[in-house]
């Protein structure tokens, strides 16, 4: 079994399977007699213990950002929300997030950390719905932007 078979294996267990199997693996180890490092050796007989529930507690972490789970499928839906709510706005400055008196740095700096965040290739990763729903966000920012420095008068 090679590390490519493992991680098509991870991909497909769900997060929270995979934080109850390694409490259990680790809980487990803790308490069998067979150890690395024989636990008659008092707390330096712990350390494998301990070097043991770090490596698993890695492993769910890196297959909750790397595969998802719950956590991310929250994520997914969250910022769709988002952008559909953002989509349902008419006014500029609310779609951009700054107040009626911003200056034309402040509009121009939370465009682009807007942009940033919802510009289609950054959530292509995310999936083809998401992707659109980035698009058409950009595309409310942009004219969003537009309204406001026409109203500044520039």
């Amino acid at each position: 079994m090679n590390v490519a078979t493992v991680s098509r294996v991870l991909a497909k267990v769900p997060s929270r399977v995979l934080l109850i199997a390694c409490t259990v693996l680790w809980v487990v180890y803790v308490v069998s007699p067979i150890d690395l490092i024989p636990d008659f050796f008092g707390l330096f007989g712990r350390v494998d213990d301990l070097a043991i529930g770090v490596f698993l507690y890695r492993l769910y972490r890196h297959h909750r950002t790397n595969y998802g789970g719950s956590s991310r499928a929250s994520t997914k839906t969250g910022r769709a929300q988002g952008v559909a709510q953002a989509t349902t706005s008419s006014d500029p400055y609310g779609v951009l997030g700054v107040a009626s008196n911003a200056t034309r740095g402040e509009v121009e700096q939370q465009f682009r950390t807007l942009m940033q965040q919802y510009h289609p290739d950054k959530v292509a990763h995310l999936g083809a719905e998401l992707r659109s729903l980035a698009h058409e966000k950009c595309l409310q920012l942009q004219k969003a932007r537009e309204q406001i420095l026409q109203r500044l008068g520039e």
